[in-house]
């Protein structure tokens, strides 16, 4: 089933494109060159901040004339995924929505801090605002996304993420959906990193997702993958084959076909193929007894 109709209609092939390219810039490992690539791509901006360490960026946020931009990055390093993999569920916000809307807890964290660091922009923002993050980075904007709202009446008009993690529980994904509308989480159909952590943990994906194939189709899917059965993703991640489907260019490169995407059918054949690829089971790790016990 897909997850509301207009969310599909909403989405924009030109900005989710943008986003990336724009989320991209902050991994230029020469911070002093940040601002002038965003300037050169956007034109004039305004009220343009930083958040986290100068010397290692965790995001922007700026004005045009239209619009407010806030951007996160994920980490260089993909094994930092693996830090918080187990970490656990806390409340959201226990004093205001109670104790069973729950999220990672090591997200949440970075998700406050960058909070207190972004709370001079609030009063600025424009009607219009995106959020947009990659990875690590995907999986915080969407906590600052539900805190905004919560904590400061500011509702998110698009939020793309890329390659994100999942954030928190169902409970979470029910308070997102009923609070914000356009919401798109970009997953490259080989891309291990959206399927983290599991769903046996308790985490679920609070946008909806949008499979992203290597010709650049996209399709909207609300089903299951098939990461409950083991964790053979957690071997490909760590041994590399699949690092360069995580890494935000290989996104950049197949959302520039600006495809509009397609609900799944599973009538489709080319949808079915698509579906194929996402968090496939490795044979040679399930015949080996020890890491059929230790991913199970």
């Amino acid at each position: 089933m897909s997850f509301y109709p207009s969310n599909l209609i909403n989405y924009n092939p030109e900005l989710s494109l943008q986003l990336a390219k724009l989320v991209d810039i902050l991994y230029d490992p020469n911070p002093n060159k940040i601002t002038p690539r965003i300037i050169e791509m956007m034109g004039s901006i305004f009220e343009f901040g930083t958040l986290g360490d100068p010397s290692d960026l965790d995001g922007v946020y700026f004005n045009t004339n239209d619009a407010s931009y806030i951007l996160l990055k994920g980490s260089v390093s993909i094994e930092d995924v693996f830090t918080n993999i187990n970490a656990v569920l806390v409340p959201f916000s226990s004093s205001k929505l109670g104790e069973d809307i729950k999220v990672h807890s090591g997200f949440k964290e970075l998700s406050d801090d960058l909070l207190k660091q972004f709370n001079p922009f609030i009063g600025k923002m424009k009607e219009t605002v995106y959020l947009s993050g990659h990875s690590l980075g995907g999986a915080t904007s969407v906590i600052l996304a539900a805190s905004l709202h919560l904590d400061h009446n500011v509702k998110i008009s698009d939020i793309y993420t890329f390659a994100s993690p999942r954030s928190g529980n169902s409970e979470f994904k029910e308070y997102v959906r009923s609070i914000l509308t356009n919401l798109f989480a970009l997953i490259n159909t080989e891309d291990y990193v959206p399927c983290l952590p599991p769903r046996y943990s308790g985490y679920s994906h609070p946008l909806a997702k949008y499979l992203l194939s290597e010709k650049g189709e996209l399709i909207q899917y609300e089903g299951t993958c098939r990461d409950e059965e083991n964790i053979d993703l957690l071997v490909q991640i760590v041994t590399g084959p699949f690092r360069k489907q995580h890494q935000l260019t290989e996104y950049i490169t197949r959302l520039s076909h600006k495809v509009k995407p397609q609900i799944y059918d599973p009538n489709n054949k080319m949808h079915k193929d698509i579906l194929k690829k996402v968090c496939p089971n490795i044979s040679i790790w399930k015949r080996c007894p020890l890491t059929r016990w230790l991913f199970t």
